[in-house]
């Protein structure tokens, strides 16, 4: 079902030395920072992030990301010690924003950071195999970023994970999909791929992620591949430091050079702009 997609959610990164082009919010600047694979920028912005109790949870959610997109680029394979390190402080957010909830007094940012503490927590149980426990978790997520953009339609980070939940869901096997649908894990691709284009031109923060999900981690057969064409050389010129983006970025354009010489139906190119979370 690709849910270990969750994993590298945050695989993403800035300049060493960035210029912002406008004040960001200090998550937005973690995440530039995470999808350049700057560690060591992004833990200085964890330092540097003026936390008081309104986001408080907040930075403790994107230190978990911090730590979890470090357990996958130390050098030497998963440091399964750096992801235990992301899971128990992923655990420990789930627990304070659930109490949060309990009590009736939980805005809307405690809401998103429990659903995306959810939905991370899934996917480092899934890896390793604690099936029953990440499906629990995923349920959990799901509805908590559902409800959430329900009652808060401004909140469009969550659509980040509510599109690849839908994308990835809406990919399994035919065979598969009755068991899904009474499980309540079905999905429908299309929604999957609009959320996911919304996040890029809304979100605030999780706009690059959306945009690399789109990119990496979406699959789409090579026609199809075209409508994102404009998006890579954009992601490329964004984030010139990260490598991913420039290959891709080639790829796809071959890509779509040879469906076209094959006389294959080719996606035409969507336009989206990447939202740079300035603040007022």
């Amino acid at each position: 079902m690709k849910l270990k997609v969750f994993l590298v959610v945050a695989a993403v990164g800035f300049l060493n030395t960035p210029v912002l082009a406008c004040n960001v919010d200090p998550a937005r600047a973690v995440m530039d920072s995470l999808l350049n694979l700057d560690i060591p920028q992004a833990q200085q912005r964890l330092q540097a992030w003026p936390v008081d109790q309104s986001n408080q949870f907040m930075h403790e959610l994107y230190a978990a990301m911090t730590t979890l997109v470090r357990s996958y680029n130390d050098g030497a394979g998963v440091n399964q010690g750096y992801k235990d390190q992301a899971l128990k402080k992923l655990k420990k957010l789930i627990s304070e924003t659930q109490r949060k909830l309990e009590n009736g007094d939980a805005d809307a940012q405690t809401r998103f950071v429990n659903g995306m503490a959810e939905a991370y927590t899934s996917a480092i149980l899934l890896s390793r195999d604690k099936k029953i426990r990440a499906y629990n978790h995923s349920l959990a997520g799901r509805e908590a970023l559902q409800e959430l953009v329900n009652d808060h339609p401004e909140m469009e980070d969550a659509y980040l994970i509510l599109g690849m939940f839908e994308y990835f869901l809406g990919s399994i096997p035919e065979d598969l999909k009755g068991k899904a649908r009474l499980m309540g894990m079905e999905g429908d691709k299309e929604m999957g791929l609009s959320y996911l284009e919304r996040a890029v031109e809304h979100a605030p923060v999780s706009a690059p992620e959306a945009a690399r999900v789109l990119l990496l981690e979406t699959g789409l057969p090579d026609a199809e591949t075209c409508r994102y064409k404009n998006l890579a050389e954009l992601m490329n010129r964004r984030y010139p430091e990260n490598e991913l983006f420039q290959v891709t970025a080639r790829i796809i354009k071959l890509q779509c050079r040879i469906a076209e010489a094959e006389g294959e139906a080719v996606a035409e190119p969507v336009q989206l702009n990447l939202n740079e979370g300035c603040r007022p």
